[in-house]
């Protein structure tokens, strides 16, 4: 009997007493087949960002990046770089949700020669209803949905229907989660919190203090979407960068190195020292 793999649809070769995909890697028992031998991957969205392309996005994004340590800039460190298919579920659904917020209003005023602060506290509360569409949610523990969302969307004009053949050159993560309907409401309740705060202008120092949105409507397909990842190991941990494999959208969690910036003020220390003493030469003079 031929299995077909859980994870990404391809057929699995059996060896040392276990399954194992060509595609994906991954590794299954008889048991995990015999419940899950007939789930497959009904959708994909190909890469169309290709290696070099992501390079460059990596380095230009660099630039917009001040006192980037210089263990990021090593030109070795492309070579690490690999693209993955990451199996998610994407959802559409209808919400309704309240957030209550506390939140400073700030008032200046002077009286006679004095300046004064005041600063209000203020309870908050929002509602609203809201149509969310083609939400991606992780089935992987090896990706953060956090992850997901910082560098989504992902061009889902490109989603097509799955053929083993678009990841033989690619890296498949196994579907391993769970907990995928807490996942969506927090994932949920952050975009809505987003969406409320920078909608209310007239408050600072928002604080949130309650939030509640209830779904329903929900529809979802399965598939896997192209994630170009970069870890970096800089001073005993790892830093990711991950890019979008259909729009080339960057998000990384690059450290400054600090002993730089100490470096560069010192230096404009420096020179503004030298300034100042030659100034005060030539007025002596």
């Amino acid at each position: 009997m031929q299995y077909k793999c859980p994870n990404c649809s391809a057929f699995l070769l059996f060896s040392d007493n276990k399954y194992t995909c060509e595609y994906c890697k991954c590794s299954f028992n008889i048991n995990d087949l015999e419940i899950s031998e007939n789930i497959e991957v009904s959708y994909i969205i190909p890469f169309t960002i290709t290696k070099n392309e992501v390079i460059k996005l990596y380095y230009k994004s660099l630039g917009s990046k001040l006192f980037v340590p210089k263990e990021f800039k090593n030109k070795n460190i492309t070579n690490i770089i690999q693209g993955v298919y990451v199996p998610v579920n994407i959802y559409n659904f209808e919400s309704a949700g309240v957030i209550e917020l506390e939140g400073n209003l700030v008032n200046n005023f002077k009286s006679g020669k004095n300046k004064y602060k005041k600063i209000d506290v203020y309870k908050i509360l929002r509602g609203a209803s809201m149509n969310f569409k083609n939400m991606p949610i992780t089935l992987s523990s090896k990706i953060d949905d956090d992850i997901l969302l910082n560098i989504e969307p992902f061009d889902y004009k490109k989603l097509v229907k799955y053929d083993s053949s678009y990841i033989k050159d690619y890296k498949v993560y196994c579907a391993d989660k769970n907990n995928i309907k807490t996942d969506l409401q927090n994932k949920a309740k952050k975009i809505f919190a987003y969406l409320m705060k920078n909608d209310i202008k007239e408050y600072s120092e928002l604080k949130e203090i309650n939030n509640l949105v209830n779904i329903y409507n929900l529809k979802s397909i399965d598939a896997l979407i192209p994630i170009w990842l970069l870890d970096i190991n800089y001073k005993e941990k790892v830093y990711m960068v991950a890019i979008n494999g259909s729009t080339g959208k960057v998000s990384s969690n690059i450290p400054k190195d600090n002993k730089r910036i100490i470096y560069i003020w010192l230096i404009l220390f420096m020179i503004i020292f030298m300034i100042l003493l030659l100034i005060d030469l030539v007025r002596v003079i």
